[in-house]
């Protein structure tokens, strides 16, 4: 497989170095991977999507959707900790874990350059 690497590593690697404590910062994160990544790669779309959920998460805690809506905070912003993680330890040529990687039944373009197979 070859490897494309993104120009931009030591940028999205800075991004990504604080670990984010609020949904807020989350979503601060997410937008500066956006705003670094060129539309041709799968982890630009990727990181749109889920920024997408993030947000639907922040406006349904706004409006008390959640019956533990502390927990809930909680949980998105380990979740997206993880998730940065993982983009982290990939753009360091580190073992990502398998929950992160493109499926390899289902080969995407989009992803082809993310995450090892």
């Amino acid at each position: 497989m070859t490897w494309i690497m993104l120009t931009c590593d030591d940028s999205l690697l800075d991004a990504m170095r604080t670990r984010p404590q609020t949904i807020d910062a989350v979503i601060q994160v997410m937008q500066a991977i956006d705003a670094l990544l060129p539309d041709n790669d799968g982890l630009k779309w990727f990181n749109r999507l889920y920024l997408q959920v993030t947000r639907a998460v922040e406006g349904a805690l706004a409006s008390n959707a959640f019956g533990d809506a502390p927990w809930m905070a909680e949980l998105d912003v380990r979740f997206a900790g993880l998730y940065f993680d993982a983009v982290s330890a990939f753009l360091r040529g580190d073992a990502t874990p398998d929950c992160w990687r493109a499926d390899r039944r289902r080969p995407s373009p989009a992803f082809s350059s993310l995450w090892p197979g």
